[in-house]
């Protein structure tokens, strides 16, 4: 079953949420899961203390999603394989860059600091967006010839990139990929109960894990009022509502819509 909780800043999604997982635990509900982003965790455990006392972390838990994968691998495996911290991501970069670099027809020079970062970056956006080197051949013959070096370079130091990883090392970006497909074959979420917040959207690795839901009882916290007349204003918020309610509810889903905050133009009322 999926839920969308529909409501502006400041209208209380999140505290709907917290309440509902405080009322599920005091009626016996096991195995829950808030799902929020790394920067709302703290926060997210303290509010949840808040609305549920301290043994509501008995029956309801705060995940991240690397959080998420931490916990899946401890149960079934995988949590010892090694992976690479940011500073283990560079070394590796350089060791790509200098493995490649006689092939390169933009960046001929030397990898500075900054130009691995840089490569860093484009191979995270890459993994992130589950993008393989086939999405962007028909480019090649549409680029002119600067941008097409850069292409090219850019897809061959991802490649040597994997390469350097193969066998030896996990890249953070590869280990959601792995989660996704871990959570699906385990049916991991099948009869919790998750509850979503905090996001402002998520990236197709993050809806790989999140299509596993089906067979659990979903809330998901959305920015979003549905009584908007202009509908541009929430036009990516409906976009995230549309991929989840065909990923996880099979298209269908319940709604709770909460009224706006109250706001007051003149500070004198205050």
């Amino acid at each position: 079953m999926l839920t969308f909780v529909f409501g502006r800043q400041g209208s209380g999604k999140s505290a709907y949420l917290y309440q509902a997982a405080a009322r599920a635990a005091a009626n016996g509900t096991q195995r829950q899961i808030f799902l929020v982003p790394e920067t709302h965790s703290h926060e997210a455990e303290r509010r949840l203390c808040e609305w549920g006392g301290d043994g509501i972390s008995l029956a309801c838990e705060v995940l991240t999603f690397r959080r998420l994968a931490n916990r899946v691998f401890a149960e079934y495996g995988g949590l010892a394989d090694h992976v690479l911290d940011d500073g283990g991501r560079i070394l590796l970069m350089q060791s790509a860059f200098e493995s490649v670099h006689t092939s390169m027809k933009y960046y001929v020079g030397a990898a500075s600091p900054e130009l691995l970062e840089g490569f860093v970056q484009v191979v995270d956006e890459l993994k992130s967006c589950r993008l393989s080197d086939d999405a962007f051949t028909p480019l090649f013959s549409e680029l002119d010839p600067v941008l097409s070096s850069k292409l090219h370079d850019l897809l061959l130091i991802r490649s040597a990139y994997d390469a350097q990883c193969a066998g030896r090392f996990i890249d953070p970006r590869d280990e959601m990929s792995r989660l996704a497909d871990a959570v699906r074959e385990l049916d991991w979420f099948s009869g919790r109960r998750v509850y979503i917040d905090g996001f402002s959207g998520f990236t197709p690795q993050e809806y790989a894990i999140l299509s596993s839901l089906s067979r659990a009882d979903v809330q998901v916290a959305i920015d979003f009022d549905p009584a908007c007349p202009d509908a541009e204003l929430f036009s990516k918020e409906k976009e995230t509502v549309a991929r989840l309610a065909k990923l996880i509810g099979n298209s269908h889903a319940e709604t709770v819509a909460l009224s706006p905050p109250v706001r007051y133009n003149d500070l004198a009322v205050l």
